[in-house]
């Protein structure tokens, strides 16, 4: 049974999720891209229940919550099974955006830990907003200055040899018609062949450019740089549509 709980003194939002076995990768692992999701699940969540959700910022601001960039990292491979609890908190604004944090714990051990930058744009013009537009009209609840670097730029491969390609399709979008957060990671580790079993992705960051909706048709070039395997995304019309890098490690 999924639960939560709100620490007002901490600001901090914890969220017990169970996994699933249809989450599960070839390995028997919880594949990366479900912990994201259980990472923007417990964000939303936690954004609800301080009044600060996607509703209230679109009715009181004019804007929406946009992801910019996020990177998973796990001190251990989790089998699927059981449950896992996130804690999630908001850092004071910069002028990079919002960054949320997160831990990832496994009977009460801590497995991982998560952080994202997001921003606010307009929903008139779709233009970046500076977080100061929520000043005066929602208090985000913030739990003070971020504990975790900032997720930085990344390196990107060489645009050569034939790319992997894929179409953007019902199973990928979410309620707005894109590419769901998420499923850039499943896309990211068909084109590293990971269904060929032995590895998983001990550490994930994504970094997004542009919106991707259906029937758009990517091209992933992957290289790598020391222990990094590097991955670039490019739309039909040529333009960069996200940068990946992952950390694979054996089982």
């Amino acid at each position: 049974m999924t639960g939560s709980i709100y620490d007002e003194k901490r600001r901090e939002f914890r969220m017990t999720i169970p996994v699933s076995p249809s989450e599960s990768d070839i390995n028997g692992l919880v594949r990366m891209s479900a912990i994201q999701g259980y990472i923007i699940t417990a964000a939303t969540r936690h954004l609800e229940t301080v009044g600060a959700s996607s509703d209230e910022v679109y009715r009181r601001a004019g804007a929406f919550w946009v992801l910019i960039r996020m990177r998973c990292e796990l001190s251990a491979p989790l089998r699927c099974k059981g449950e896992l609890e996130i804690a999630t908190w908001g850092a004071d604004p910069h002028s990079a955006g919002f960054q949320r944090e997160a831990e990832i714990y496994r009977d009460g051990e801590l497995v991982g830990r998560a952080v994202s930058l997001w921003c606010l744009a307009s929903a008139e013009n779709r233009k970046i907003m500076r977080p100061s537009v929520l000043d005066g009209v929602i208090d985000l609840k913030t739990a003070g200055a971020p504990r975790f670097p900032t997720p930085g730029r990344l390196l990107r491969p060489e645009r050569s040899g034939e790319p992997y390609l894929h179409t953007v399709r019902y199973s990928d979008i979410d309620m707005n018609g894109h590419l769901h957060s998420a499923r850039y990671t499943d896309i990211c580790c068909d084109a590293l062949t990971l269904e060929r079993g032995g590895l998983y992705a001990g550490t994930c960051q994504i970094n997004y450019h542009a919106e991707c909706r259906a029937g758009d048709r990517l091209s992933l070039y992957s290289g790598t740089h020391e222990d990094e395997s590097l991955i670039c995304g490019i739309g039909g019309d040529g333009k960069i549509r996200f940068d990946a890098s992952f950390i694979l490690r054996e089982i």
